[in-house]
């Protein structure tokens, strides 16, 4: 059931974790350089607003714990989205080299990593990439031990040498936290693979989401940190698929996300006028 509905184009394209941080210290970040001159992702504000929460990353009962529950989603998609698959039902995404933007404390790049991929996990919150290391090195598994590294940066700085070294790239819960979004999308298109994939998920602008994620879930049921959002950040569809074309990118899904906000968990659904994923395929020269 699952993968026939990722498998659908939703018919809403056509109707109506950070990254950033010049303040930070201890990220080794450097001058801007390459496609994104003159342009950064960084938002000091939202950094700052992350780093204060990094030490309640892993804590399921979090205002991160939607974003837990969401793996259950997010893993599946992944795994369908990828351009290198392995027969290996313990390590399916073993071949894959993936960056995970937005990291923060590593909740998307521990499983990716458990499931064979190289993964590195990037953001700018000094704070929320110290906790990503310290969960994996408390683990101590091999696997992660292996396969999972971490890098406290920009996008637009990790990109510089790095051109075209992954077969995805995953922006999961991050867009609507940037500064410049052409620039993001810049970035990570760069550092694609010809054919890698794209893989995002984020909030739709309308007013049903303006209702939902800042009226009730930040303001009403606290389930997530008031001024966790901006509701003018957030990206309807055809922007972010117009921005992703204009880097090579092409849109192959869209899928609506669901939350139920009583259990905090989450299903697929046609509807994108909340929550939604969309995976662009880098064009082939």
């Amino acid at each position: 059931m699952l993968k026939r509905a990722l498998q659908k184009q939703s018919s809403a394209l056509h109707s109506s974790s950070v990254l950033g941080g010049v303040r930070l210290q201890g990220c080794g970040l450097k001058q801007l350089g390459g496609l994104t001159r003159g342009h950064s992702t960084v938002d000091n504000e939202e950094v700052d607003r992350f780093n204060q929460l990094s030490n309640t990353w892993w804590e399921e009962k979090s205002s991160f714990a939607a974003l837990h529950t969401m793996n259950k989603l997010r893993i599946p998609l992944i795994k369908q989205s990828l351009p290198l698959s392995c027969e290996d039902e313990t390590t399916p995404l073993f071949g894959n080299k993936i960056l995970d933007v937005g990291c923060g404390g590593g909740i998307l790049s521990e499983p990716m990593a458990r499931l064979g991929a190289q993964v590195t996990g990037l953001d700018a919150s000094k704070d929320g990439i110290e906790a990503a290391l310290q969960h994996r090195d408390s683990l101590n598994e091999d696997i992660l031990n292996r396969n999972l590294d971490y890098q406290c940066d920009t996008i637009e700085n990790f990109v510089i040498g790095r051109e075209e070294s992954f077969d995805a790239v995953v922006a999961s819960e991050v867009v609507e936290h940037v500064a410049s979004l052409d620039t993001f999308v810049g970035s990570c298109a760069q550092l694609l693979k010809p054919g890698g994939s794209l893989i995002v998920t984020t909030i739709n602008r309308t007013q049903l989401s303006y209702w939902l994620t800042i009226v009730a879930a930040e303001n009403m049921l606290s389930i997530v940190e008031k001024g966790t959002h901006d509701w003018n950040k957030y990206i309807q569809p055809q922007h972010l698929q117009h921005v992703c074309q204009q880097h090579g990118c092409r849109l192959t899904l869209l899928h609506g996300m669901s939350l139920n906000i009583l259990t905090l968990t989450w299903s697929w659904t046609q509807n994108t006028l909340m929550n939604y994923a969309a995976v662009f395929s880098k064009s082939i020269r």
